[in-house]
């Protein structure tokens, strides 16, 4: 049976090869579109001029350009991190390099493999640390996008650095490790600190998360964020950590998962790995994961997405356990500071802040009622 354009990444992505066949130019723009929406045309292409006597001439020379193009992007992205978190652990902030930038160098042969458009990290919660990194990276030329503030609607803050129209590079800061609420305080960066691991390829001022954590957060991610995408390069990150982990890691993770009640979506994102990249799962792991209980979490909720944005509001709601954060979390989606309003509504008007508010609430109410899109593999940060 001919093997259908996923599955044929998905065998390229866990080291297979090629299958012969007749090779149309539309068939390389059909290949090569499909292995970057789906993150892995790096590591495909890797894998292919490896082999190079079973690839067509013309999709061994598209890949080759793209690969000199992204191993050269790589380099200056590597040089930005590295500086940006030599200058935040000087300012007292321990940096902890989580998802794909933190992958990109534990878990591939080459971190331009491992494809991303910013890097994330994580920094403390409280608001000294928060101004304490943000005072580093504008001075080191990074510049802020628009944010909503707050602590509960917006647990992360983008940082992008520019040379003219180009980006260099951009750091999204976070204080949490993911934004909704049932997902937020699963794992918390002093916990995280604890267990951190150096990234020597990152110099001394890189640590990244311990193997289960990694784990944990990597099946966390593409339900709490990205409505369970099947997008491959995450179901490949969950597959590498998990060869990984020795038999104590595992007993690790599994508690985690119970302690925190992320076990069905646990257990959903390393099924979706094992599909694809047949991921070795321990029994013992599984039966845990699967014990009674587990769709009564309330990140369960999150495996069958919310339609409307009104929707996954209320199940943040629900979520918090004390209705003085509810009351807040309200406040911060209704009220956000007068800053953003202004740079987001009117940044080259003098009207009033308060019509600015009124626009947005009826504007607000009207998309919080509509349908959400569920997000596409390619249209996400990696």
């Amino acid at each position: 049976m001919k093997m259908t354009m996923v599955e044929q990444l998905a065998e390229l992505l866990r080291g297979g090869r090629l299958a012969p066949t007749e090779w149309r130019e539309e068939d390389i723009e059909a290949f090569c579109a499909a292995a970057e929406h789906h993150g892995g045309l790096p590591l495909v292409a890797g894998q292919l001029l490896a082999d190079d006597a079973r690839v067509p001439v013309g999709l061994a020379s598209r890949l080759a350009d793209r690969t000199r193009l992204n191993a050269a992007a790589d380099l200056e992205r590597e040089a930005e991190l590295r500086a940006a978190l030599s200058a935040l652990e000087a300012a007292g902030v321990k940096p902890i390099v989580f998802k794909g930038a933190h992958l990109a160098y534990v878990d591939y042969a080459r971190p331009d493999l491992r494809p991303r458009l910013d890097s994330d990290v994580l920094i403390p919660a409280d608001a000294a640390s928060r101004q304490t990194a943000h005072d580093v990276l504008v001075g080191l030329g990074y510049a802020t996008l628009p944010h909503v503030g707050g602590d509960l609607v917006m647990t992360q803050r983008m940082y992008v650095k520019r040379q003219g129209d180009r980006v260099q590079h951009a750091i999204d800061a976070h204080w949490r490790i993911a934004n909704p609420q049932a997902f937020s305080r699963v794992v918390t960066y002093e916990e995280l600190l604890r267990d951190a691991v150096p990234i020597s390829a990152l110099g001394p001022a890189a640590r990244g998360p311990s193997g289960p954590h990694a784990l944990l957060i990597a099946c966390m991610h593409r339900v709490a964020h990205h409505a369970s995408s099947d997008c491959l390069i995450w179901l490949c990150d969950i597959d590498r950590i998990a060869r990984r982990l020795r038999p104590a890691e595992w007993d690790r993770f599994a508690m985690l998962a119970a302690e925190r009640e992320v076990r069905a979506v646990c257990d959903a994102s390393l099924s979706a790995s094992a599909q694809r990249f047949e991921t070795p799962v321990p029994g013992a792991v599984l039966e845990m994961m699967r014990a009674p209980g587990g769709a009564a979490e309330a990140s369960a909720e999150y495996l069958h997405p919310p339609t409307d944005s009104m929707t996954a509001a209320l199940g943040d709601l629900r979520a918090l356990s004390s209705w003085r954060d509810r009351a807040r979390l309200v406040r911060e989606h209704v009220l956000p500071p007068a800053d953003y309003m202004r740079r987001v509504y009117a940044p080259a008007s003098r009207a009033p802040v308060a019509w600015l508010y009124a626009r947005r609430l009826v504007g607000g109410a009207q998309k919080w009622l509509r349908r959400r899109r569920a997000p596409a593999a390619g249209d996400s940060r990696r």
